[in-house]
């Protein structure tokens, strides 16, 4: 669950964003403007200024951030309300065409602000997690490797609520990825899914054709997700770097240096779990409708030939006999096209599966990388703290360059009913 100040930096940023689009509408508008003044009457917040002029900027959102969180915002319950109001505006309002793809993609835009939440969020998630360790080694007699979330869960001396908090990091780093994830790919279905839901074409194909779309969608959420855990390791690495070089003195930045280091084992940790972990969903399904398919076509080829055969017989009428055969060669062509959209849809699938083997790949080379952070929490050194953190940057951004090629298009009503020769 995304928390509140999250909800309301989102609301921020794609107000601002759908402000200076083509396709923004004036209710839009409205809404930001509202919420941008009632946050600033009450909280006298003055970093939205500075989200107006760089609204894509981490730093600034970050920076937001913390302001509202010192404020209280996120017990407001007016202002989550408007800034929930304010992205259900930005999604409904959202027309898309029925091929499933848009003229100028205004979910670019609404994926883009997902995806800047779901980094704060995690951003957020990952820092609460520091500060407890941190207050951890003020309070018990530890070394610094005795700080991973592994050990502390294990260490009988720290209280249990502490440890369970400590413990619960993966599962909720994990629960805001695949939140997010979830809402891209289902913002990009809503059509889809009501065009199938309203489709007159009997019981039997519509439940075929909802089974298919719910299929596909996993496939992409699946997607989504192991994408949105790779781009987050990438941009929390960065920040980190950044956060570095920007450190006024020596002490602030050891401690930061060790809490960095941990987090960069942890958050390592879980890309490499999960990557383990991993598995396309969606596929079993597809797979199985595509057998059902085959054999549908196989059973009207075999009562094409026995119809053919009936037609040959001398007793028909030349003029049916003519239509007839006209009729079947017409059904086979239908039937050769419905068989090479299903090997179209298949085959990307395939590609899919072929390109997430190179995030695999990247297992070896992300053990690395933990059990680099590892020794650095025992020898605290700035230089070959940054020096590892600048070579991983170029490792995962060629990763994301790989994922970013992957284009995934949602299933249109359309395709559906060509996938399942619905007429």
């Amino acid at each position: 669950m995304i928390d509140p100040i999250s909800i309301i930096v989102n609301a921020l940023v794609s107000g601002i964003i759908m402000g200076l689009q083509a396709v923004g509408k004036q209710a839009v508008k409205e809404s930001y403007e509202c919420l941008k003044a009632l946050i600033v009457q009450r909280y006298k917040v003055s970093s939205i200024d500075m989200l107006e002029k760089s609204p894509q900027s981490s730093d600034v959102q970050a920076i937001l951030a913390e302001e509202l969180r010192k404020s209280g915002a996120e017990k407001d319950d007016e202002i989550v309300q408007l800034s929930n109001q304010l992205l259900n505006m930005l999604t409904t309002d959202t027309p898309r065409s029925d091929s499933g793809n848009d003229k100028k993609d205004p979910d670019d835009f609404f994926e883009k602000a997902d995806r800047t939440a779901a980094n704060q969020a995690i951003y957020d998630i990952l820092y609460t997690h520091i500060n407890a360790i941190m207050d951890i080694q003020g309070k018990f007699p530890v070394n610094n490797t005795d700080l991973l979330r592994t050990r502390v869960t294990q260490n009988k001396d720290i209280p249990e609520k502490v440890r369970d908090d400590i413990g619960s990091l993966h599962d909720n780093v994990k629960s805001v990825i695949e939140n997010i994830a979830l809402r891209i790919e289902e913002r990009k279905y809503k059509s889809a899914e009501q065009a199938i839901i309203d489709m007159k074409s009997g019981y039997v194909n519509q439940h075929r054709a909802i089974a298919l779309v719910q299929a596909d969608k996993k496939l992409h959420v699946s997607y989504q997700a192991l994408r949105t855990t790779v781009e987050f390791f990438s941009s929390l690495n960065q920040m980190i770097i950044e956060k570095i070089n920007k450190s006024q003195s020596s002490e602030s930045e050891t401690r930061m240096i060790l809490g960095n280091a941990i987090l960069i084992y942890e958050l390592t940790d879980f890309v490499i779990g999960y990557i383990e972990g991993f598995s396309v969903e969606g596929v079993g399904e597809i797979n199985q409708i595509y057998e059902e398919t085959k054999k549908k076509n196989a059973e009207i080829r075999k009562q094409q030939q026995s119809l053919l055969h009936q037609v040959e017989s001398n007793n028909i009428d030349t003029e049916v006999k003519n239509q007839t055969l006209d009729d079947i060669r017409l059904r086979e062509k239908s039937l050769g096209v419905l068989e090479q959209e299903w090997l179209a849809y298949i085959d990307t699938i395939k590609v899919l599966e072929g390109e997430l083997s190179v995030i695999q790949k990247k297992i070896p080379t992300l053990e690395v990388i933990r059990e680099n952070a590892k020794i650095q929490i025992d020898l605290i050194q700035a230089v070959a703290m940054l020096q590892f953190l600048k070579q991983n940057v170029g490792t995962m951004e060629a990763t994301i360059l790989t994922l970013e090629k992957i284009k995934l298009v949602s299933l249109s009503p359309n395709r559906v009913r060509r996938l399942l020769g619905i007429v």
